[in-house]
């Protein structure tokens, strides 16, 4: 395995796998020279092997946690316009039925402005008749 094609990361990687103790100022070649001095190639492999399937392992938490959020921040979002569409249907409801109530208090104050104009011309109806009465006596 050509420990060089590594990037230095992976190599850091490697030597905390492998128990092999190098510093972060060390040049890659030296790092992977202590590798190769430290471990057989078989024990290499493997444990390169192993921080691969780590790797892939974590990119697909990360994947399925970046899905996850995004499927909550969409049913955030789902549930805040079915939120405001409710409260939009209610406030129209809400004017609906106050323009009703108002045309209806319109209709009974016409209604009622109609009843006591017919009183009144019904009382001045009356007065009339009973001057008329009341002359045609005096005659």
């Amino acid at each position: 395995m050509d420990l060089m094609r590594l990037l230095r990361t992976d190599l850091f990687c490697l030597c905390e796998e492998l128990g092999v103790e190098v510093e972060q100022k060390m040049k890659k070649s030296e790092i992977s020279k202590a590798i190769s001095e430290s471990a057989e190639v078989e024990e290499i492999r493997i444990a390169w092997e192993l921080l691969l399937n780590a790797k892939s392992e974590a990119a697909a938490r990360e994947e399925r946690d970046r899905e996850q959020a995004a499927a909550r921040e969409e049913r955030e979002q789902a549930a805040a316009r079915e939120e405001r569409e409710q409260t939009a249907a209610r406030e129209e409801r809400e004017r609906e039925q106050a323009a009703a109530r108002e045309e209806r208090e319109r209709e009974q104050a016409a209604a009622r402005e109609e009843r006591n104009e017919s009183r009144e011309q019904a009382a001045a109806a009356a007065r009339e008749e009973r001057a008329q009465a009341a002359a045609r006596e005096e005659r």
